[in-house]
């Protein structure tokens, strides 16, 4: 009767230590964290075990210096990136006010907004070019740089903007 005793309090031991867990989140930053994990002795002499997955650290950059924006695009008024997703390049020319945002997959796209009519265009992959991004719509490139938009199709250009402010992260 002693051992029977004795295994059924090892395994409420047992069984204690196994639900005494606790987890712990640290945000970092708004698009990163770190998870940690601790859990009981799985007997009572035994140290704690945790274990730590790998942490993901995304750089958001510094703010957007274009007026009206925020982190993801335009406050009102303007294209934005969707929930979760950074602006890298934030442009208004004369014509236009222009978004390009990264994905949580390291993909990007393109939201621009002509200011003559708020007609809109949301394209995906648009391609770094290291001074901006060029993105294509059929037979139609979209080019943004710091100097504006150029528009050209198969007949050759098809529209010029300067930009009047310029941000790129």
């Amino acid at each position: 009767m002693d051992r029977v005793l004795r295994a059924a309090r090892r395994r409420k031991r047992h069984h204690d230590a196994n639900d005494a867990s606790s987890r712990s989140f640290t945000y970092t930053t708004p698009y990163s964290y770190s998870t940690t994990t601790t859990r009981a002795p799985s007997a009572p002499t035994t140290a704690p075990r945790t274990t730590t997955p790998p942490r993901v650290t995304t750089s958001i950059g510094p703010a957007p210096t274009v007026s009206g924006t925020d982190r993801q695009g335009f406050i009102s008024g303007g294209p934005s990136c969707n929930s979760t997703n950074p602006a890298v390049a934030i442009a208004v020319t004369t014509g236009s006010r222009i978004v390009i945002c990264e994905t949580g997959v390291g993909r990007y796209y393109y939201k621009g907004q002509r200011l003559s009519d708020g007609a809109t265009i949301e394209l995906d992959d648009p391609t770094p070019t290291g001074n901006g991004f060029t993105v294509t719509n059929k037979d139609v490139t979209y080019k943004l740089t710091s100097a504006g938009l150029v528009i050209t199709g198969s007949g050759g250009e098809l529209g010029r903007e300067p930009a009047l402010e310029f941000w790129m992260n």
